[in-house]
């Protein structure tokens, strides 16, 4: 792995698949990265959605049609495979499917690693929870599991790993909706929990809020902490207008409940998802949009202390060029990996772009 920065584009326009005609699902959005290990080798499988461009207007609409896609590298990212897809493609009619990310997570004891997402949340109608599930690392997947009955009403994953904690509980934190009227606003950041492998699945408690507080916590991802059922959650404020700071929350008892949700005066943010990961065993790194007004300036800050406090380990990671959505996982040890989306400020589609880099 060489030893400074490696970057490139992950899904190029022209890896999109024609599903009919002219119609290519060519542009990608919302990625997610995740590390899965059989004990000798660590495999990276980065997923996105894979969208079907406005015939009106070219943009990668959240109404698009779209799949779930994902590519697999043995190698911490040097080389990856082809694009795979998870969900069957859309007929080319620009209304369904619509699918969208999502949480990753791996439950180490069994070696299964499950996707979760939500279908039909930009399509109108009631949106469905599903997942999916390898056993093999992602090599084949099982048929999607529908869960929408054993979660909140308008419960959207993510976007962002789930968590796996030390006495085998599954956490998958994600946000409740106050309805399909567009703009769509979060209700309520939740996690859904599981205490059998993924078989069955239940609601902790909502993220309180300051009272009288116009925060409104959205996206989000949460990471263990070394306590064992201690978990730090990361979010997006969605208040408008923006609070231009992202939000923290604690829980002491595995996602269940929640500590109030405080403002973090370190990250300015405008308002956009972040990623949260473990270094090791002692040090937290965060990705976000480091400004308080506008999507730009993707950066990486670290957390020797759980979180009480943050260190600016790696600014501009979009070398001066528009940055959104952004997933990290450990590459390798002592390597961390950023899949992030981007765009030249005189374009107006993202691309997905994966970059790894050293540690110290």
């Amino acid at each position: 792995m060489p030893p400074g920065r490696f970057d490139f584009e992950l899904f190029p326009e022209h890896y999109g698949a024609r599903i009919s005609g002219d119609a290519v699902l060519s542009c990608f959005r919302v990625p997610l990265l995740v590390a899965v290990s059989d004990g000798q080798k660590q495999r990276l499988l980065a997923f996105t959605e894979a969208r079907l461009p406005s015939l009106a207007n070219g943009l990668c609409e959240d109404t698009a049609p779209s799949r779930l896609a994902v590519r697999h590298s043995s190698d911490g990212g040097l080389s990856w495979g082809h694009i795979l897809y998870l969900t069957p493609a859309p007929a080319g009619n620009e209304t369904q499917p619509v699918v969208n990310l999502g949480s990753a997570t791996v439950h180490g004891a069994s070696g299964t690693l499950f996707v979760h997402y939500v279908s039909g949340y930009h399509a109108g109608g009631t949106p469905k929870v599903l997942y999916k599930k390898s056993t093999d690392f992602g090599e084949n997947w099982l048929p999607p599991v529908d869960i929408t009955a054993s979660v909140p009403p308008l419960f959207v994953p993510g976007p962002g790993n789930g968590v796996e904690l030390s006495d085998d509980r599954l956490v998958i934190c994600g946000r409740t909706l106050t309805g399909l009227a567009t703009p769509r606003a979060s209700a309520s950041a939740v996690c859904i929990l599981s205490d059998d492998a993924g078989g069955t699945w239940r609601t902790g408690k909502p993220v309180p809020v300051p009272a009288s507080s116009s925060m409104r916590p959205g996206e989000n991802e949460a990471v263990a902490l070394p306590s064992g059922s201690e978990l730090l959650l990361s979010l997006r404020d969605e208040q408008t207008p923006s609070s231009g700071r992202r939000l923290q929350a604690r829980s002491q008892d595995g996602g269940q409940t929640w500590g109030t949700a405080q403002p973090v005066d370190a990250f300015h943010d405008p308002g956009c998802e972040g990623s949260l990961a473990r270094v090791d065993a002692s040090r937290l790194a965060l990705s976000s949009d480091h400004d308080a007004t506008k999507r730009a300036n993707l950066s990486v800050a670290v957390s020797s202390d759980a979180g009480a406090s943050w260190t600016p380990f790696m600014a501009d990671v979009g070398l001066g060029n528009v940055t959104e959505y952004s997933a990290m996982a450990m590459a390798s040890p002592g390597r961390m990996a950023v899949l992030y989306e981007t765009r030249r400020p005189s374009e107006t589609k993202l691309t997905v772009h994966f970059v790894s880099f050293a540690m110290k």
